[in-house]
């Protein structure tokens, strides 16, 4: 499982995300790229040709999941939902003072 941003930043900063979803590809494990959001602008052929790699893509927003399609990402790996941090049921209350 590969999640979040990873696709948001460097090719450099990608890299270990393509490691891990070839050897998954390669050793017939599945993989799963886990609440993400994705600039169709950084989309290149190499990314494109990694991201079709993924057992299933859960993006975060419409814009993505569209951005995801007009990439050539097949609509049966894609399965949109909102960002988890956003739906978690709260377990405890934390509260901050200013120490001013």
């Amino acid at each position: 499982v590969v999640g979040g941003d990873t696709y948001c930043y460097s090719r450099n900063a990608r890299m270990p995300a393509y490691c891990v979803n070839t050897f998954a590809k390669k050793n017939k494990l599945q993989s799963f790229l886990w609440s993400c959001s994705i600039n169709g602008e950084m989309i290149d052929r190499e990314m494109a040709e990694d991201l079709k790699k993924y057992t299933m893509i859960f993006p975060r927003e419409q814009l993505t999941y569209q951005n995801l399609l007009n990439a050539g990402i097949p609509e049966e790996k894609l399965f949109q939902m909102a960002d988890s941090a956003f739906v978690l049921e709260r377990k405890c209350s934390i509260q901050f003072q200013l120490l001013f």
